[in-house]
C-alpha cells in the first residue's frame, strides 16, 4: 500500500515467508526452497524499501564451513535457513563483561575470544571472566526456520552438515544516522590509512 510497515506487519510477513520456505523444502527440495526464499526476500525488500536499508548475504557450505565465532553486529539481523540445519547461540548485550570481547577490527562487528565449542564448565575454566555468566539461548534452526537477532546481541552459528541460508541486516534511517558515521570513519581509517591491519579479520 506504499506506507511504512509496522513491526507487527513485518513480523507477520516474516512468519508467512518462513512457512512458505518450509513447505517448498518439504515438497520440492532445497532448490525450490532457495527460490521461494529469494522471492520472499525480494518482496520484503520492495515493501520495506521506503524505510529500511538492507544488506543480504547468502551462505552455502558443508559441515563447519558456515560456522562463525562469537560476535555481535551493530544492525538488526534476520537469519533464514533454506536447507540443512543451523545452531545459533545468543547472549544478551548485558553478558559482554563475561565474553572476552577483543579489539580485533571488523566493520560493524565486535568479536570475542570465548571458544563456543567448549561446554559451560570448560568455558569457565579456560576463560576466567566467563564465570557467573548465564548460559546462552540456543536455537536449532532446520530448513524453513527464521531467527531474528537484535543488534548488539552476541551470537555464534554452527552447521553440522551441508546448509544453505540467507541473512539480512537492516537499519532504519534513524539507526543509520546514529551508527553509520562512526562505522564509515572506522572503515576509512582501516582501508585508506592502514590502521589495525595487523589486528583485523580481513588482512
Amino acid at each position: 500500500d506504499g506506507e511504512p510497515w509496522s513491526g507487527r506487519r513485518c513480523a507477520a510477513a516474516a512468519a508467512v515467508a518462513a512457512a512458505a520456505v518450509a513447505v517448498a523444502a518439504r515438497r520440492s527440495g532445497p532448490a525450490a526452497a532457495v527460490a521461494v526464499a529469494a522471492a520472499a526476500a525480494a518482496a520484503a525488500a520492495a515493501a520495506a524499501r521506503r524505510w529500511l536499508f538492507e544488506t543480504p548475504y547468502l551462505w552455502v557450505g558443508g559441515a563447519g564451513s558456515n560456522a562463525t565465532g562469537l560476535h555481535s553486529d551493530d544492525e538488526d539481523n534476520v537469519l533464514i535457513v533454506t536447507h540443512g540445519l543451523k545452531r545459533d547461540e545468543l547472549y544478551a548485550p548485558s553478558a559482554r563483561p563475561h565474553l572476552h570481547a577483543n579489539a580485533k577490527y571488523d566493520s560493524g562487528t565486535e568479536c570475542c575470544d570465548l571458544d563456543m565449542s567448549l561446554d559451560e564448565a570448560g568455558k569457565a575454566r579456560t576463560f576466567p571472566r566467563y564465570a557467573g555468566c548465564a548460559p546462552p539461548l540456543v536455537f536449532a534452526l532446520p530448513a524453513g526456520s527464521a531467527l531474528f537477532i537484535p543488534a548488539d546481541w552476541y551470537h555464534a552459528v554452527t552447521s553440522p552438515g551441508i546448509s544453505v541460508s540467507v541473512n539480512v541486516f537492516f537499519s532504519t534511517p534513524l539507526q543509520l544516522l546514529r551508527r553509520g558515521p562512526k562505522r564509515a570513519l572506522l572503515e576509512f581509517c582501516h582501508a585508506r590509512l592502514g590502521l589495525w591491519r595487523r589486528n583485523c579479520v580481513c588482512h
